[in-house]
């Protein structure tokens, strides 16, 4: 039977397009300087991993309101 590994991306809606800001709960250094949601979705495709879900929410007060993407991807384990 195959295992798996699983990742965990928050995304945040940042100058009118989707970042990925989280991996597996870790703040992703200068996320807001990178690329977009989809190119890190590339990017971990070619590592092997596949996108499996995914996923909005929101949270906060009418005052102070952020909507979040969230992915799930998973590869086979090593």
């Amino acid at each position: 039977m195959p295992k798996w590994e699983y990742k965990f991306i928050e995304c945040i809606y940042h100058m009118e397009d989707w970042y990925p800001a989280f991996d597996n709960g870790e703040e992703i250094s200068h996320w807001k300087a990178g690329g977009n949601i989809a190119a890190y979705s590339n990017t971990l495709g070619e590592q092997g991993w596949e996108l499996v879900g995914c996923a909005t929410s929101a949270a906060g007060t009418h005052s102070d309101y952020r909507e979040f993407y969230r992915l799930v991807f998973k590869r086979p384990k090593a």
